[in-house]
């Protein structure tokens, strides 16, 4: 049996893709990783990620998902119309 390419999590489209891609670009913007290009993470900032970085992780995907629904709320209620805006 061959494998499909859409069953690929590591294609970019995937939504195990995108984790990754959302987590590595975090740990960039926080300066936990100090590289320049997210693709050069190594794997000891993994390694050594404390609890307290890992906590903080949670923290801004909560707060993600509260801003997304809050923007997805107010788009059906008809508050941004005529505005352009990106939401991911």
């Amino acid at each position: 049996m061959q494998k499909s390419v859409l069953n690929n999590p590591l294609l970019p489209s995937s939504p195990m893709f995108i984790k990754f891609f959302k987590f590595l670009t975090w740990l960039k913007q926080e300066g936990i990783s100090r590289v320049t290009e997210i693709r050069h993470t190594p794997m000891n900032v993994l390694e050594k990620l404390s609890k307290k970085n890992a906590e903080f992780y949670k923290e801004y995907l909560q707060k993600e998902i509260i801003n997304t629904d809050e923007i997805k709320r107010k788009l059906l209620n008809g508050r941004y119309s005529g505005q352009k805006f990106k939401l991911d």
